[in-house]
């Protein structure tokens, strides 16, 4: 037997691994246009042991390009590191959202790249429009005009809202 054996041995973890490393949250999957969202991320090595860190273990990108804002320290514990990062679209389409962890970043987390659905926001009378009738508008003939409606970036809504137009004058007309 050597001198001193046993021998006390601490197995620390290894570099961040993408196929064990995860993210959750409202983030991944659904976006409100113009409304911030978050998503949590962890890291682990590849046999599952949580790796501590700060938010630059993890890089994330989206196409089309949404606003992802600067990683968040939650919690760096026995547990491994938490890490929140917020992001932001404004256009009512989905995106492909790319997460990545470990040496140069080059693997993705488990289940990216997610396809996040931005769904339009409220309807903005400011930013919807009105499609003008075709022809002439006179007192004897009905006519009808179609309101576009969208939200504050212009995204279409399909929302039910209840519009109201008024007409006054000779040539004046105005959504409510």
């Amino acid at each position: 037997a050597f001198s001193g054996s046993p021998f006390a041995l601490t197995c620390g973890a290894n570099y961040a691994a993408g196929a064990t490393s995860w993210a959750t949250g409202s983030g991944i999957s659904a976006l409100n246009a113009g409304v911030e969202a978050r998503f949590l991320l962890r890291a682990f090595d590849a046999y599952g042991n949580p790796v501590p860190g700060t938010p630059s273990t993890f890089a994330a990108s989206a196409t089309p390009n949404i606003d992802i804002g600067n990683a968040i320290l939650v919690a760096d514990t026995a547990v491994g590191t938490a890490v929140v990062i917020p992001v932001k679209a404004t256009r009512g389409v989905n995106i492909s959202l790319s997460v990545r962890v470990g040496v140069g970043f080059g693997a993705h987390i488990f289940g990216s790249p997610f396809t996040v659905v931005v769904t339009p926001g409220a309807t903005s009378a400011a930013a919807s429009t009105l499609v003008p009738p075709a022809g002439l508008l006179t007192a004897t003939r009905a006519v009808v005009s179609v309101v576009q409606s969208r939200d504050a970036y212009h995204n279409p809504t399909l929302h039910n809202d209840d519009w109201g137009a008024s007409v006054g004058g000779e040539r004046s007309f105005q959504l409510n």
